[in-house]
């Protein structure tokens, strides 16, 4: 083991026991053919792996701050998620990165350690001063999509390919669940010998938060969650006054707007099924340069007896247009490709969210939150 980390993993049994404890139950191997550093669940356990001569340039404080960092992927529940999520991996490994480093920097202060780590510049990424939601992987992915994507960063020469994180987010060889076993039992350990301290397990929550359901993120992004909508009947008496009409909860309505044009061909049950689930009313519109249907579908059956109509060129202003008259009061998502030209959504009064599966839309009034999904 190369003297840099074994000086860390003493500095975290002085400073941050945890910390050492998670050190101490990986194996080390140093390689060559890896740029910098990673780790990666085995059937051996955990594998930290690294190049000796990117070690060696690296000062004792940037070491420092690698072996964290390492520990908290470990910890981290961040590579299920960002599998559950279907969504672009290599910008989920930034956002993680950004969140873990975010807690390695916070924590540190309240570990009395924050001089005696480092960053190995340059390619920490850091959570933008400009993001204000929660410290969560897939909010700040979300963020990310809405507000780092140029069109300077969208030609083809610019990809988030993760030579912004300055390790290596290395596949694990076991099943998820042999993972999340290998990690408990080293949390169970760190509690059982009493370095489970209010910092790390403040630090476990963050990292390990419930998987976070992507579907349920969409529809409260756009304000809709089953049972906001209610109205007064006298069908429920209130419980208060007989003479009083009572509080009955409403489904839950929603507009889709799916493009049916040649060009979404083969992807339109896999887009849908992002946003079905029962309890939720979807307005349903198809449109290519026209609208073909509208419909509202109330059961998974209709949804799946569906008769898809179009196939032709690609023309959303119409479609538009019949929302604004008709639908105004609902939220919508459209199911696209991408490939619709620009957008006007002035008239628009609701949330309109845009689940693209090839590139983001252009916008020239209105706004949406964009999110790519991948196609099957």
């Amino acid at each position: 083991m190369h003297e840099k980390i074994t000086q860390a993993i003493n500095t975290m049994t002085f400073h941050a026991p945890y910390y050492s404890e998670i050190l101490l139950s990986c194996n080390f191997e140093e390689r060559v053919e890896i740029e910098t550093a990673g780790v990666r669940a085995t059937r051996k356990g955990f594998q930290f792996t690294y190049n000796p001569e990117w070690i060696e340039k690296l000062n004792q404080e940037q070491v420092n701050y690698l072996v964290i960092h390492e520990c908290q992927h470990i910890l981290s529940s961040h590579g299920k998620r960002s599998r559950d999520a279907q969504l672009n991996h290599e910008l989920m490994n930034i956002a993680a990165d950004m969140i873990i480093n975010h807690n390695i920097e916070f924590y540190a202060q309240k570990d009395k350690m924050d001089n005696l780590i480092q960053r190995p510049e340059p390619k920490v990424l850091i959570i933008p001063d400009e993001y204000k939601d929660e410290k969560i992987m897939e909010y700040l992915y979300a963020w990310l999509i809405d507000n780092s994507l140029t069109e300077q960063q969208e030609d083809e020469s610019y990809k988030f390919d993760g030579t912004g994180t300055f390790d290596k987010h290395l596949e694990d060889e076991v099943s998820q669940d042999m993972r999340d076993a290998m990690v408990n039992d080293i949390v169970d350990t760190i509690r059982r010998r009493g370095f489970a301290s209010a910092n790390f397990e403040a630090q476990l929550l963050e990292l390990r938060r419930p998987s976070v359901n992507y579907l349920n993120k969409i529809k409260s992004a756009i304000a809709n969650a089953v049972g906001k909508n209610k109205s007064r009947t006298w069908f429920r008496p209130s419980r208060r006054s007989e003479l009083s009409k009572g509080i009955k909860k409403e489904k839950s309505a929603i507009n889709v707007l799916l493009d049916t044009s040649g060009s979404m061909g083969g992807s339109f049950e896999h887009v849908l099924s992002y946003i079905f689930h029962n309890g939720i009313e979807l307005n349903l519109i198809q449109c290519d340069t026209e609208i073909k249907d509208v419909r509202k579908i109330k059961s998974k059956h209709q949804l799946q007896s569906l008769q898809i109509k179009g196939m032709g060129g690609t023309e959303m202003s119409k479609a538009i247009d019949y929302i604004v008259a008709n639908l105004n009061n609902y939220p919508t998502i459209f199911l696209t490709d991408g490939i619709v030209g620009s957008m006007d959504l002035a008239g628009l009064k609701e949330d309109f969210m845009i689940l693209y599966t090839e590139e983001k839309v252009h916008l020239t009034a209105g706004t949406a939150k964009q999110f790519k999904i991948k196609r099957k």
